[in-house]
């Protein structure tokens, strides 16, 4: 219009007209089965692309504060998501993007940004080692904050892994992450009992440098209550899962859980909607409550769905596992559970690292050697196997026990057959 003449509206009416006018705008699409989702997912979150340096780094950045576990984190959802994955080529791309890690619960870890931490995480009281950082925005070696304390390196190293965990102290370095891991965060010998720190120090030295990488007290910012301030974190906090899924419902927001969950960011999709950023809609059926989706998820949400062979942790961001789903198929949402897709639809479930395999399409099956790659993958970083039963058989008597011989070299016991590598 060309007139430019300035009126005024009733705040409550021009929300109302803002809210119709959003709704006619909302696209008109015919709901997808919740069975749909994991495919709409590792789509989105690019499953099955080559691990070049940008792949990674859009990849890390899109998973960045997702709570997971160390095994996770290193290894299940880099080799899930891209055909040719070595180890480095995630530390390199961690390097690169500047990024950090922090505990999120025990033993559970994030990667991203410093700021992050205060964003998405909680906490109830002052870190316990925090007169250990002199300098609290400097960077400290493990060794360099074991001696400004009193007590034995064992307790110590409790102590300091109680902080990571609590989201205390983050550090630079994936391989502490890693070691840690692998030593189940527990130095690898133990000192002698003595009352000096500075000999409990000496000692901690033939430990070899402790845990590597830097370590740095997490900065929670200001905790004073404001309410605008909050509506903007919140929004942060939906953008974030929004770049992660594409689309945000109660299932997905409750899943991440902390202060990302349905409850805390609700209000700020609903301004988001009202701001033009999201679409809501019905997009998925068996989903609770309204459901938002960017432009750009929209798009690829009405695309033809590609027929993507893939597979995936029960714990990746990408699972059908936790969200509610009916489907009696499903494993329990545990780190020890996998599960493979062909053409989008469930094929294997691998329940208990492998002990339990649950086959969805026949013996005869012509793709079922790529169906089969979880079990590839977990002989690789297990070096074995051990199966107990086939879809409720013993695996001796199971018509898939040809398979699992072509694409693994079986070793027969007593009591049950293991499976390595070729």
């Amino acid at each position: 219009s060309e007139d430019d003449q300035i009126r005024f509206c009733d705040r409550d009416n021009f929300e109302s007209l803002l809210r119709i006018q959003r709704t006619r705008q909302r696209p008109l699409v015919e709901p997808k089965p919740q069975s749909a989702l994991s495919p709409f997912l590792a789509a989105w979150q690019g499953f099955g692309s080559k691990a070049g340096d940008d792949a990674l780094h859009d990849a890390l950045i899109s998973l960045r504060g997702y709570p997971a576990s160390a095994q996770l984190w290193l290894t299940d959802l880099w080799h899930a998501r891209f055909t040719d994955f070595s180890d480095h080529q995630l530390e390199h791309a961690f390097d690169t993007a500047e990024l950090i890690w922090y505990g999120t619960g025990r033993e559970q870890f994030a990667l991203g940004y410093p700021e992050d931490i205060e964003l998405l995480t909680e906490t109830e009281e002052p870190a316990a080692l925090a007169e250990l950082f002199h300098d609290p925005g400097a960077r400290y070696g493990f060794l360099q904050l074991a001696d400004k304390q009193s007590q034995g390196i064992e307790s110590f190293n409790d102590d300091f892994w109680r902080a990571v965990w609590r989201s205390e102290i983050y550090c630079d370095s994936l391989p502490a992450l890693r070691q840690g891991s692998l030593a189940r965060y527990q130095l690898s010998a133990r000192p002698p009992r003595s009352r000096s720190s500075r000999r409990s120090r000496r000692s901690a030295g033939r430990l070899g440098s402790g845990w590597p990488g830097n370590w740095l007290l997490a900065d929670r910012g200001d905790e004073t209550f404001d309410p605008l301030t909050e509506l903007e974190d919140n929004k942060e906090r939906a953008r974030l899962l929004l770049d992660r899924y594409g689309l945000l419902c109660r299932e997905l927001a409750n899943r991440e859980g902390g202060l990302a969950r349905w409850a805390a960011i609700a209000r700020a999709l609903f301004a988001m909607e009202l701001a033009g950023e999201v679409v809501a809609g019905y997009f998925f059926s068996g989903l609770s409550g309204p459901q938002f989706m960017t432009p750009a998820g929209v798009q690829r949400f009405q695309r033809r769905p590609a027929s993507l062979n893939y597979w995936l942790n029960a714990t990746d961001p990408a699972s059908p596992c936790g969200l509610g789903d009916s489907d009696p198929r499903l494993p329990a949402r545990r780190v020890q559970n996998l599960l493979s897709y062909h053409a989008g639809e469930l094929a294997l479930t691998v329940e208990n690292s492998g002990r339990r395999l649950c086959f969805h399409v026949p013996a005869e099956h012509p793709e079922l050697d790529e169906i089969c790659q979880p079990l590839l993958h977990l002989a690789r970083q297990r070096r074995s196997i051990s199966v107990d039963t086939i879809n409720d058989e013993a695996v001796s008597q199971s018509p898939y026990l040809a398979v699992l011989s072509r694409i693994l070299t079986p070793r027969r016991d007593h009591r049950q057959i293991h499976f390595e590598v070729r």
